[in-house]
């Protein structure tokens, strides 16, 4: 038997483990028993008779609830085992709330708390209700899509559609005590991101995994927005290859419609909408990754996911107007209709990741497979190395002891891609891992040739639009001359300086400032899609320049900006 969801070990009593018991109190309901090492068995305990009397009251004036506490003896040796039942209500410790996940206990905070302490009150976060809003401030055009698309799907009946907007609106429970609710305003609102900050969609085209080419945002009410996102998609980020079956035209794309559709329904419906974060779909060459601030179901994994389940919306009534107007089901089935959709059209199975905010899927098109990222030729000499494997080789040199999410952080691509070139490496014996995952380090055993670096920085100039550089080599003595116009053309905290006013990253960042104060680089990077260290590094800048100032900590303070933009 090990630690689990239910189950947790201590040697010795301490009131500090209260907050163990509110955090199983708060999930499941569990045991802790007292008197057990961290494997399991029984050391005993020697005060048991006195914490058998001691621990009922101590639990129920700290936390609020009755326990179970028992003496039991296991060859010879006592031990207690205090049992709690699942609270109906938030059980706090000190004033804060714990909850039990896997075998660990994590404090709730921020849109984390909130949501829990609303599913416990029976009320979720988009059922809230907005005051001073009315049903005249609310999108007509919104309503009509709705009404089409819910009687095209006969979903309703057309004298059902015939009833007024407010009517309808209550119909679809989107109303509570005589005020819209979050979800009204979210659906029906030609702005909603004036109540509900960052609540729109974000499309981006890239090269590589920081190379952005084009992008495109959506905004607006969400009942309209799918349609506009999956057309756009099709229209201007996929090339179809089209094909005949007699005389009927059939178009091939790298990623089934029915499937991506079903992905970004799921990423709207299910989003955690309290983030500010977009929701965002990045196109690559060879795979589509959609990203969505959201978390599983309570004890959930992907394997749960992946599995057959019951529908279970994080924003119920958001998913209420959608399945009316047609867009989704209401059984479990999104993840299975996506897998389906896409094995039917022969693509390869979608990868489907899940962190503690933040749930992806990634579609791989017919041009990637895990060999696409192997090291073919010959790696001596740097052939064959292809630029994500480079920039791994950079940063496990900058920074031997890197994990693979840090990487995939910093590169911008999926964690899966990264231990897919590392895989590829190792086996090339460029690159080795001496001790453990979490304690060992990397060793890289590769060089770039000379005529590779002069060529690759040849091409960083002429992508700048600068002079060519000009190399030279001797037997004893290698150069190369960069020419400048009127500056040195290397990359310092100084380029992003505030010298001729403030630039439009810069002023992304002052927005999103203004709007959450206690916003994080990382937050900033992930709403920008703009790489973190060009984040920190404006943000020197700025704090230079006098523009914003941090008040407080890292973690518990804000930001105070001090710029008005002139006209």
């Amino acid at each position: 038997m090990m630690e689990n969801q239910s189950l947790e070990w201590k040697r010795q009593w301490r009131d500090d483990f209260l907050k163990g018991l509110s955090g199983l109190a708060n999930a499941q309901g569990g045991v802790l028993e007292i008197g057990r090492n961290d494997a399991g068995i029984v050391v005993g305990i020697d005060n048991a008779k006195e914490l058998l009397e001691e621990l009922p009251n101590t639990i129920r004036h700290a936390l609020g609830i009755v326990p179970s506490v028992e003496l039991l003896t296991e060859q010879g040796k006592q031990y207690i085992v205090v049992s709690v039942d699942a609270s109906s209500t938030p059980v706090s410790f000190h004033g804060r709330h714990y909850l039990r996940s896997g075998s660990t206990t994590q404090e709730l905070t921020g849109s984390e708390l909130d949501n829990f302490i609303l599913r416990r009150l029976g009320k979720t976060w988009d059922s809230i209700i907005v005051p001073k809003i009315t049903v005249t401030d609310l999108d007509t055009s919104a309503f009509r899509k709705f009404r089409e698309k819910s009687l095209a799907s006969e979903r309703l009946q057309k004298v059902d559609l015939e009833m007024s907007d407010e009517a309808l609106l209550d119909s679809l429970l989107l109303i509570e005590n005589g005020e819209l609710t979050r979800a009204a305003i979210l659906l029906f609102h030609n702005n909603p991101e004036k109540y509900v900050f960052g609540a729109f969609v974000k499309v981006g085209y890239f090269e590589s995994g920081a190379d952005l080419i084009y992008e495109d945002e959506f905004h607006g009410p969400l009942i309209a927005m799918p349609d506009e996102i999956v057309d756009t998609i099709y229209r201007k980020y996929f090339k179809g290859i089209i094909s005949y079956e007699g005389l009927q035209r059939i178009a091939n794309y790298p990623v089934p419609l029915p499937a991506l559709r079903e992905a970004i329904l799921n990423a709207i419906v299910h989003r955690d909408y309290t983030t500010g974060i977009p929701i965002q779909i990045k196109v690559f060459p060879n795979c589509v990754i959609v990203y969505n601030d959201g978390r599983l179901p309570e004890n959930w994994t992907v394997a749960n996911l992946l599995k057959k389940h019951r529908s279970r919306p994080y924003n119920p009534k958001i998913a209420y107007a959608f399945y009316r107007a047609g867009y989704i089901e209401t059984w479990g089935r999104g993840i299975e209709r996506i897998t389906t959709a896409c094995k039917d059209a022969g693509k390869p199975e979608p990868l489907f990741e899940a962190s503690s905010s933040e749930i992806s899927v990634t579609f791989y098109t017919d041009t990637y497979t895990d060999t696409d990222v192997g090291v073919k030729n010959d790696v001596k000499n740097g052939v064959g190395v292809n630029e994500t494997q480079k920039a791994i080789l950079l940063l496990m040199r900058e920074t031997p002891t890197i994990s693979a999410q840090r990487i995939a952080d910093i590169i911008g691509i999926t964690k899966r891609r990264i231990e897919s070139n590392i895989h590829s490496l190792k086996k090339a014996g460029i690159i080795k891992r001496l001790g453990s995952d979490k304690t060992g380090h990397w060793i890289v055993n590769y060089t770039e040739t000379w005529e590779q670096g002069v060529e690759r920085g040849a091409t960083a100039y002429k992508d700048e639009n600068k002079p060519e550089p000009l190399s030279g080599a001797s037997p004893s003595e290698m150069s190369v001359t960069l020419y400048t116009d009127t500056y040195i053309d290397t990359y310092t905290d100084t380029d992003v300086g505030v010298k001729n006013g403030v630039n439009e990253t810069q002023k992304a960042i002052l927005f999103l400032m203004r709007e959450t104060p206690t916003i994080s680089a990382q937050r900033i990077a992930n709403a920008t899609g703009i790489m973190k260290w060009q984040i920190e590094s404006n943000i020197r800048s700025l704090k230079k320049a006098g523009i914003i100032k941090r008040v407080g900590s890292n973690k518990t303070g804000h930001w105070v900006v001090n710029y008005t933009e002139t006209r």
